[in-house]
């Protein structure tokens, strides 16, 4: 089926960063209904990374969290073993099949401090809706990251 030329405009690249890149499609979801997806974070973390770079801190793209439906997270947590502090963007998206899928973001935060806590790795879990919606998914994301998966 061939795509309309609204379509294609839509599609048309606009900004990259890196390897990521934003198409119009991306921005003009941010003049209304004013929602952000997984491009748009995936860039802006990008552009964060440069700026705020730094061996204690790690951004994880929007589609790192469905790496809990990986059989083995040590990987992921032996990398979370070398930082201080992790950002982990999730999405209410329970289908990782289903790109752009879900409706909610939320920010996961790892808090790996070994002069406040040096054992225990601390989660806090910023959610704008009241009720926090995202925390059944954000739990079992925590556990891929540390590797805990006896929690959850």
């Amino acid at each position: 089926m061939a795509m309309t030329a609204a379509g294609e405009e839509g599609r048309r690249r606009v900004l990259s960063h890196g390897d990521m890149e934003l198409i119009r499609s991306d921005l003009a979801i941010l003049n209304g209904p004013r929602f952000v997806n997984d491009r748009i974070i995936a860039v802006y973390f990008a552009h964060l990374s440069v700026g705020l770079y730094s061996d204690d801190l790690l951004l994880l793209l929007p589609s790192i969290p469905y790496l809990s439906n990986l059989p083995d997270p040590d990987s992921i947590a032996a990398v979370a073993d070398l930082l201080r502090l992790v950002l982990l963007p999730v999405n209410d998206n329970p289908y990782a099949s289903v790109a752009e899928g879900g409706s909610h973001w939320t920010l996961l935060v790892l808090i790996l401090d070994s002069a406040t806590s040096p054992s225990t790795p601390r989660f806090v879990h910023h959610d704008s809706l009241r009720g926090a919606p995202n925390l059944p998914i954000a739990e079992p994301a925590s556990s891929t990251v540390t590797g805990d998966t006896a929690r959850h």
